[in-house]
C-alpha cells in the first residue's frame, strides 16, 4: 500500500511538472497591421515579439513559456471590438496594444467585459487618464507635449500665426492634442488664422489646403497627421515652392518618415514622448537586438511596444505567474528601467516619465530638449 501510493504520488509529480514545464501562455496585440497607419501596428507588434521571446529564453518565469497573438484592429471601433472578442476567445491573459487613441475607448469597453487587461505601447490620449479600469499604458499623455510644443515655438520659434491641421480619423488622439496645442498658443499671445479637420480616409488632395495656407502666410502649421499624409503634406509643399516650419505631433514621426519625406520634412518639430537619439545602453542595446531580429530599424512604436511587453511580464512575475492577479499587480509595480528612460505606473495604470522637443533633420530625429 505504502509503495502503490508513493509511486502514485510521484507520478503525480512528475505528471505536474510535466504540465508546469509546457504552460504556454497567450498573449495578445492589437493594433493596425495592413493600410496606412500600419507602420505603427508592425513595429508595435514586432517589439512585443522581441520581449516575449527574450523572456522565454531567460525562463524569466519557471515553467511558463509565452506565445503572441497579434490581431489586426483594422484601426476602426468595430475592429477593435472583433479583435478583442478574437483574443478573448484564443485565451490571450492580457493585451498589448492598442495602438492609436482613436481605437482605444472600444477596445477597452469589449476587454473590459472580458476581463481582460491592456497595455499600450502609444495610446496617450488624456481621455484615459486617471481612471480606475483595466487600462495600462507606457506613454505619457499627449497634452502635456503639446502644450510644450506650443511653447517651444513661441520662445525659440519666435511663432505669432499658425494654421492648424488634424486629421480627425483618429480623433481621440488628434482632438486633444490639436486642443492643448492651440489653447496654449493662444494663451501665450499666439494668433490661430486657420483650423482644418481634416479626414484622411476620405481626403482626395493636399493641394487646395496647401493653397489656402500659402494665401494666409502663417508663420508656421501644426499638424497632427500620420507619417504617410504628412509626406504627403510636405510634398506638396515643396511642389508649391511653399517653405513654412512645420511643428508636428508624435504620430507622424516613424521610420517611414525617414523613408518617404526625407529633405521635404527636413526641419519638422515634433512634441512627444520618445527620443530616438539617447545614448543610455539599454537603448542602444535594444535597437541592435530589434535590427539584428528583425532587419531593419525599430521606431517608436517597437521602443514602446516593448517597454510595454515587460511592464506586462514584470506583473506577471509579480502575480507569481497569475492572470488574475496581473491587474493588482499592475497597479503596484516599482519603477522600470525602461529601454528609452525609466518609468513608472501610478495607481491609475497611467505613465509617469520625461517627454520631449526633437528636430527631424530629414535624415535622423534629434533631441533639442527634455521636459521633466
Amino acid at each position: 500500500m505504502i509503495t502503490h501510493t508513493r509511486l502514485a504520488l510521484l507520478f503525480l509529480c512528475l505528471l505536474l511538472q510535466a504540465c508546469s514545464d509546457n504552460s504556454e501562455v497567450a498573449v495578445g496585440f492589437l493594433g493596425p497591421l495592413e493600410g496606412k497607419y500600419s507602420d505603427l501596428g508592425v513595429q508595435g507588434r514586432n517589439g512585443a515579439q522581441l520581449a516575449l521571446e527574450e523572456a522565454n529564453a531567460r525562463e524569466l518565469i519557471p515553467g511558463m513559456t509565452f506565445r503572441l497573438v497579434p490581431e489586426d484592429d483594422l484601426n476602426t471601433p468595430d475592429g477593435a471590438r472583433q479583435a478583442v472578442d478574437r483574443l478573448a476567445a484564443a485565451k490571450a491573459v492580457a493585451v498589448i496594444g492598442p495602438m492609436t487613441s482613436g481605437v482605444a475607448t472600444a477596445a477597452l469597453e469589449q476587454a473590459s467585459g472580458h476581463r481582460l487587461p491592456l497595455i499600450s505601447p502609444t495610446v496617450s490620449t488624456p481621455l484615459l487618464t486617471g481612471k480606475k479600469d483595466l487600462f495600462f499604458r507606457v506613454l505619457s499623455e499627449n497634452s502635456q507635449w503639446a502644450r510644450a510644443l506650443a511653447r517651444y515655438g513661441m520662445e525659440k520659434g519666435g511663432l505669432r500665426t499658425v494654421a492648424v491641421i488634424a486629421d480627425m480619423d483618429n480623433d481621440a488622439y488628434s482632438g486633444p492634442y490639436r486642443d492643448a496645442f492651440r489653447s496654449e498658443f493662444v494663451r501665450l499671445g499666439g494668433i490661430l488664422l486657420k483650423d482644418w479637420e481634416i479626414r484622411s480616409l476620405s481626403l482626395k488632395s493636399w493641394e487646395p489646403i496647401a493653397a489656402e495656407i500659402e494665401r494666409l502666410a502663417p508663420d508656421a502649421v501644426f499638424v497632427s497627421l500620420s507619417s504617410r499624409d504628412a509626406s504627403n503634406l510636405a510634398k506638396t509643399f515643396v511642389s508649391r515652392s511653399l517653405k513654412l516650419p512645420v511643428y508636428s505631433a508624435m504620430w507622424a514621426a516613424t521610420r517611414e518618415l525617414v523613408v518617404d519625406c526625407g529633405q521635404a520634412c527636413g526641419g519638422w518639430i515634433f512634441g512627444m514622448g520618445y527620443s530616438e537619439d539617447n545614448t543610455r545602453p539599454e537603448h542602444l542595446s535594444f535597437q541592435q537586438r530589434y535590427r539584428q531580429r528583425f532587419g531593419y530599424a525599430s521606431n517608436f512604436a517597437a521602443a514602446l511596444s516593448y517597454e510595454a511587453t515587460q511592464a506586462f511580464l514584470q506583473g506577471m512575475l509579480k502575480a507569481e505567474g497569475d492572470p488574475k492577479g496581473l491587474p493588482d499587480a499592475m497597479e503596484t509595480l516599482p519603477e522600470l528601467p525602461g529601454v528609452i528612460a525609466p518609468f513608472r505606473l501610478d495607481e491609475f495604470g497611467d505613465v509617469v516619465r520625461d517627454h520631449y522637443i526633437i528636430e527631424f533633420t530629414g535624415r535622423e530625429f534629434r533631441t533639442h530638449e527634455t521636459i521633466r
